[in-house]
């Protein structure tokens, strides 16, 4: 066999091969505006047909759409809560949560992610008496990885592989390092890492999508129950090193994304939704 046939064969069945993955991406967990063609860039899986995957990866570049959530119990959604074993609750009055979509159009059934990249909670109290509260510099190292499955009826996304399935709209939050507070003169109060969980709300016209905090599901409460938020360090004779968060409380909702979401002095507003095409 020929050299030139040989290169003439491999260039075909690249793009034999380039051409039939292009496909497959085509489809699955796609969060988009509703009746829109195209689903939100991401880092990986869900490219302009005619461009590279996440705008230059070779090159330590990738772009995915912007997503930043406020919870605000009287503004939008609800404030988030932790409560500990012993009884301390912190919570704040006002959350902003911002991170990037890493994949989308991942295939039937499997969950999308977005990536957490910074938390910041304001006006936070504990008893009453403003206690600040902080997201971990692990945040900045290693980022709090969100898994989300579309809520469809009839779809078998799992964001974890010890759930049965059919988990409508189920979240999985991993890598999240807080202290909740209180802490002395700088040092660390309580401070909880592990894995948090929600489930995804779709929006509607006027109305953003919303993640709403919830209890670890029954599967990882039960085969894997360190799958939760765990106190790690404590100055606090109400929280123990080992014990779990006893309650997580919040909802956090969707105030900006880009193009896609906004309300300035211009305003978008569309119904957001994560489907589950086949």
């Amino acid at each position: 066999m020929s050299r030139k046939y040989l290169i003439g064969l491999c260039a075909a069945l690249s793009v034999f091969a380039f051409g039939t993955m292009t496909v497959g991406q085509a489809s699955g967990a796609n969060i988009t505006v509703k009746g829109a063609a195209e689903g939100f860039l991401a880092v990986f899986g869900s490219p302009p047909t005619t461009g590279p995957v996440g705008g230059g990866i070779a090159r330590e570049v990738g772009f995915g759409q912007n997503m930043l959530f406020q919870a605000s119990t009287g503004k939008i959604g609800a404030n988030l809560s932790f409560t500990t074993p012993g009884g301390v609750t912190s919570e704040s009055c006002d959350s902003f949560i911002g991170g990037s979509l890493v994949s989308n159009k991942t295939g039937e059934n499997n969950p999308l992610s977005v990536s957490i990249q910074f938390a910041d909670f304001q006006c936070n109290k504990v008893a009453g008496a403003l206690t600040p509260a902080y997201a971990s510099f692990q945040q900045y190292q290693q980022q709090w990885r969100t898994t989300i499955c579309p809520k469809v009826e009839g779809a078998t996304c799992k964001p974890d592989a010890i759930i049965a399935g059919g988990a409508k709209g189920l979240v999985k939050i991993e890598n999240v390092a807080l202290d909740i507070g209180p802490g002395a003169g700088g040092a660390p109060g309580i401070v909880v890492q592990g894995t948090a969980w929600g489930e995804w709300e779709n929006g509607a016209a006027g109305k953003p999508p919303c993640i709403k905090l919830t209890e670890p599901p029954k599967e990882a409460s039960e085969k894997e129950p360190d799958q939760t938020l765990i106190v790690t360090q404590s100055n606090s004779a109400a929280a123990k090193v080992g014990e779990k968060i006893t309650t997580v409380k919040g909802q956090a909702c969707l105030i900006s994304a880009n193009n896609n979401w906004y309300a300035q002095t211009e305003k978008s507003e569309p119904a957001i939704e994560i489907l589950n095409n086949a």
